[in-house]
């Protein structure tokens, strides 16, 4: 619906200006020439709430910490319907029907509907798995690594199981840019 609203013969500049105008909010954009270095940049340093990217950083340093040994990937996460009712998203109980019941998961399953749907129970018990249990000391770990990989304007404060509460988990634009060049030149990994 929004690329039928824009001509797509403008500019950079024109096209945030005109989705800016057509009422979808602020607008930030970072694109770089892998080549050059070069790159044009718009609001891409203003940190805001994107609590979907925040589950990229979140599965990057599961990877961080088990490549220097402090996380065991191939380790069964153990799941509790009522230890874990905190951790649940009751709206995604009908997504996912193994969150009713007592279960024991593999990381990668997890992760799997963390990136892939981007499924926000999942997203919790990756933080309890990253915070040998406590979900609140998961995030603590994301982002001192994110912070030790030079990327602290990418952080999580809050669990992903109460509607909106997790807007509170913020990025610049710019900041997911790098994490996603590390991941793709396999940096710090």
């Amino acid at each position: 619906l929004l690329l039928k609203k824009l001509d797509m013969n403008l500019n950079i500049g024109s096209l945030i200006k005109r989705v800016e105008q057509l009422g979808y909010g602020n607008v930030s954009i970072y694109v770089r020439n892998n080549l050059t270095g070069e790159y044009y940049g718009h609001n891409d340093r203003k940190q805001e709430p994107q609590p979907s990217h925040a589950k990229i950083a979140i599965a990057f340093a599961a990877a961080y910490l088990a490549q220097k040994g402090l996380l065991d990937l191939r380790k069964k996460i153990d799941f509790d319907p009522g230890l874990d009712k905190e951790l649940i998203l009751e709206r995604e109980l009908a997504d996912y029907p193994e969150f009713k019941s007592k279960n024991q998961f593999d990381y990668g399953f997890l992760q799997r509907l963390m990136i892939r749907d981007s499924g926000n129970t999942p997203t919790n018990l990756i933080l309890k798995f990253i915070g040998n249990g406590d979900v609140y000391e998961g995030m603590k770990t994301v982002n001192r690594v994110m912070r030790e990989i030079n990327l602290g304007d990418i952080k999580v404060e809050a669990p992903y199981n109460r509607i909106f509460e997790y807007t509170k988990n913020t990025a610049t634009t710019e900041a997911i840019e790098r994490l996603m060049g590390y991941i793709l030149k396999e940096e710090h990994l």
